[in-house]
């Protein structure tokens, strides 16, 4: 049998792995497909997004080492009632999702109905 600490690891690991996995196949022409979008104006600088990816992974991996993850927004509710800690683990995540909807929203409007998303040439 496991040594009890061996779950622990295996889940405070899980998600980043997830994470570098997800970059490996977004290497390349994704981001410089990403980079040819029109974005907002509050759109984030791109040496952002890894620290707070790392941050949002580690708060996961702390939540699911509290309770086993589900639904983000319906989880975090009934986690509120069972470990209000492990809920507030989660708030950066329900945080994030709605800003990524609704950066994407604007990324996908700025760029409909080009070919490929990419600007006209000028």
């Amino acid at each position: 049998m496991a040594p009890p600490w061996v779950p622990a690891v295996g889940f405070t690991l899980a998600p980043s792995l997830g994470g570098f996995v997800g970059a490996y196949f977004v290497r390349g022409e994704g981001l410089h497909w990403y980079a040819s979008l029109q974005k907002p104006s509050w759109h984030p600088p791109r040496w952002a997004l890894a620290p707070v990816w790392g941050t949002l992974y580690s708060a996961m991996a702390l939540a699911d080492l509290l309770l086993i993850s589900g639904a983000a927004t319906a989880t975090t509710v009934a986690w509120h009632r069972v470990s209000p800690p492990a809920a507030r683990l989660l708030y950066p995540y329900l945080a994030w999702l709605a800003f990524a909807t609704v950066l994407n929203y604007h990324v996908w409007r700025n760029n409909h109905g080009r070919p490929g998303g990419r600007r006209p040439p000028e």
